[in-house]
């Protein structure tokens, strides 16, 4: 799941028009329903960032146009898409810094970096 957020970030940051959101909110709803992370700050940190990624995307997906629709967006549509890409955003901030959390309190690394393509989009 983070790393299907960072790429989607990424597509973004390059300045990508399509976005494949396939498959992705059932695996942010199934992250949501994993167990607690038994440290409460943690948990609440890992909680709050997933809410972010999933209305920040939940707003971009519902703003682009779809195959078989207009293909221009409203100006709504593209104020809405603005404040789904800048939640989706403070998401990515909230996961790098749960991901920095875990590496500091318990020593927790995760075998490869989910953040590389971020880097490779700049």
């Amino acid at each position: 799941m983070i790393r299907r957020s960072a790429e989607l970030q990424a597509d973004h940051d390059r300045g990508g028009g399509f976005y494949d959101f396939s498959g992705y909110f059932p695996t942010v709803q199934g992250a949501q329903k994993n167990q607690p992370i038994p440290d409460s700050k943690t948990q609440a940190a890992w909680s709050t960032a997933l809410k972010h990624i999933n209305n920040g995307a939940g707003n971009v997906y519902e703003a682009l146009p779809h195959l078989g629709a207009v293909q221009t967006m409203s100006p709504k549509q593209e104020k809405q898409e603005a404040r789904g890409w800048k939640e989706f955003g403070e998401g990515i901030k909230g996961l790098k810094a749960v991901q920095a959390r875990l590496h500091r309190n318990f020593g927790l690394e995760l075998r490869t970096d989910p953040w590389e393509v971020l880097t490779e989009a700049q």
